[in-house]
């Protein structure tokens, strides 16, 4: 999964063809990201990156944290294997508070050792009683787990997961809410 471009040039974001490309692959138990640098570049680069690990659920707990205007927060949540499954909250934000919520969402299916990793981004609008989603950067080991999804309930902005006939399935979500000032 690659977003956007890295470029040495700040006034056009698309002047260049960027610096590299990336290759990611497991070694032993690590996930290791290489950049690949263009033929052309001949400088030395500084990278740096921001690293959200989801452990498994030995190691793995819930919280909060609120900021002026935003919270972070994880979550962990287990669903039973069932041969016709139903919408399970996974969290759940209060929106009279915050209008947006960015989740990455990791999502272990107990029963095949299959996996699946996405990024969700809510809007809520409690003018119309909507919520406006978009699920991106997907990454899966086989095929999708289920499907997320989200709904305003009064006050309480819910985001939701659906698996896949029977399978059990351990779901951790790192969150952040940020409060719209008007």
């Amino acid at each position: 999964m690659d977003y956007g471009q890295i470029t040495t040039n700040s006034f056009n974001s698309r002047s260049t063809s960027g610096i590299g490309t990336y290759n990611a692959y497991i070694s032993g138990g690590n996930v290791i990201i290489d950049l690949i640098p263009d033929a052309e570049t001949e400088v030395d680069y500084v990278i740096n990156t921001l690293i959200v690990s989801i452990s498994t659920s030995g190691f793995s707990s819930t919280g909060s944290q609120t900021l002026e205007g935003s919270s972070i927060n994880s979550y962990s949540v287990g669903i039973a294997s069932s041969s016709s499954p139903s919408i399970t909250t996974i969290t759940s934000y209060l929106n009279n508070v915050y209008n947006i919520s960015y989740s990455i969402i990791s999502i272990e299916d107990l029963t095949s050792l299959n996996y699946q990793v996405s990024e969700f981004l809510v809007i809520s609008n409690t003018n119309t009683n909507e919520c406006y989603i978009t699920e991106f950067g997907s990454l899966y080991s086989d095929s999708p787990l289920g499907s997320i999804s989200a709904g305003l309930s009064g006050d309480i902005t819910n985001i939701y997961f659906t698996p896949n006939e029977n399978i059990e399935v351990d779901i951790k979500v790192f969150q952040t809410n940020v409060g719209l000032l008007v």
